[in-house]
């Protein structure tokens, strides 16, 4: 949906510049230019800007909490193939 008429700046085209690292209305004004003309375009460029910067946090966190899962993982995974790396030779060390 367009969110700015005078320059043509759509919805997707300010999570775009969100994605690339815009963070306020103002890096929307200096990079796609929005609200430089009319400036009706503002309330609306502003929730799309912080809808995006919610998805984008969002994204992030479930990203690290799927990280800390992977590593809780590979934790528990971890000692028991070191046991039964270690029983074998253990084991025969024992058995003689």
């Amino acid at each position: 949906m367009y969110v700015c008429i005078c320059k043509g700046v759509t919805e997707n085209v300010i999570r775009e510049a969100v994605e690339q690292g815009a963070e306020r209305m103002r890096d929307l004004k200096e990079c796609l230019g929005v609200t430089e003309q009319c400036g009706i375009c503002a309330c609306h460029a502003k929730q799309a800007l912080e809808q995006a910067l919610a998805q984008k946090t969002l994204a992030q966190q479930q990203k690290v909490l799927a990280d800390k899962q992977n590593a809780q993982s590979q934790q528990l995974k971890a000692p028991s193939q070191r046991f039964a790396a270690a029983s074998g030779p253990l084991c025969e060390n024992f058995c003689l």
